[in-house]
Protein backbone atom coordinates (compact mmCIF):
# COMPACT_ATOMS: atom_id res chain seq x y z
CA UNK A 1 0.00 0.00 0.00
CA UNK A 2 1.40 3.62 -1.19
CA UNK A 3 0.56 5.41 2.08
CA UNK A 4 1.73 2.43 4.52
CA UNK A 5 5.76 2.76 3.01
CA UNK A 6 8.12 4.10 5.35
CA UNK A 7 9.05 6.93 2.58
CA UNK A 8 5.72 7.96 1.88
CA UNK A 9 5.37 10.54 4.69
CA UNK A 10 8.75 11.59 3.95
CA UNK A 11 7.98 12.73 0.32
CA UNK A 12 4.76 14.07 0.94
CA UNK A 13 6.15 16.37 3.99
CA UNK A 14 8.41 17.59 1.22
CA UNK A 15 6.56 17.84 -1.94
CA UNK A 16 5.11 21.38 -2.29
CA UNK A 17 1.43 20.14 -3.32
CA UNK A 18 1.64 17.78 -0.47
CA UNK A 19 2.09 14.60 -2.02
CA UNK A 20 -0.76 14.60 -4.58
CA UNK A 21 1.42 13.75 -7.26
CA UNK A 22 1.85 10.78 -5.98
CA UNK A 23 -1.45 9.89 -6.48
CA UNK A 24 -1.42 9.96 -9.85
CA UNK A 25 0.43 6.72 -10.93
CA UNK A 26 1.13 8.68 -14.44
CA UNK A 27 3.37 11.56 -13.16
CA UNK A 28 6.91 11.59 -12.63
CA UNK A 29 7.35 11.93 -9.11
CA UNK A 30 4.88 8.82 -8.78
CA UNK A 31 7.58 6.86 -11.12
CA UNK A 32 10.53 8.06 -8.96
CA UNK A 33 8.93 6.96 -6.06
CA UNK A 34 7.74 3.31 -7.47
CA UNK A 35 11.26 3.28 -8.55
CA UNK A 36 12.80 4.21 -5.30
CA UNK A 37 10.47 1.32 -3.08
CA UNK A 38 11.67 -1.25 -5.84
CA UNK A 39 14.06 -3.97 -3.40
CA UNK A 40 17.21 -2.13 -2.69
CA UNK A 41 19.53 -1.97 -0.19
CA UNK A 42 18.36 1.37 1.95
CA UNK A 43 18.71 0.64 4.82
CA UNK A 44 21.59 3.35 5.96
CA UNK A 45 20.32 5.91 3.22
CA UNK A 46 19.46 9.33 5.12
CA UNK A 47 16.27 11.11 4.65
CA UNK A 48 18.20 13.89 3.22
CA UNK A 49 19.66 11.31 0.25
CA UNK A 50 16.48 10.02 -0.41
CA UNK A 51 14.60 12.85 -1.11
CA UNK A 52 18.15 13.97 -2.96
CA UNK A 53 17.37 10.85 -5.13
CA UNK A 54 13.91 10.89 -5.62
CA UNK A 55 14.18 14.43 -7.12
CA UNK A 56 16.97 13.28 -9.58
CA UNK A 57 14.55 10.32 -10.18
CA UNK A 58 11.67 12.87 -10.86
CA UNK A 59 13.48 14.70 -13.13
CA UNK A 60 14.67 11.60 -15.41
CA UNK A 61 10.99 10.39 -15.33
CA UNK A 62 9.86 14.12 -16.24
CA UNK A 63 11.83 14.18 -19.48
CA UNK A 64 11.15 10.53 -20.29
CA UNK A 65 14.60 9.06 -19.88
CA UNK A 66 13.66 5.80 -20.55
CA UNK A 67 13.15 6.73 -24.04
CA UNK A 68 16.61 8.08 -24.22
CA UNK A 69 18.59 6.31 -27.23
CA UNK A 70 20.79 8.51 -28.36
CA UNK A 71 23.78 9.60 -25.97
CA UNK A 72 25.25 12.89 -27.42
Amino acid sequence: DLVDNEYYQLFISAYPDGGMALQNRASPQRNAFEWLRSPTDLQDVSADRMLQRSALATFFYSITGWEWTVAS
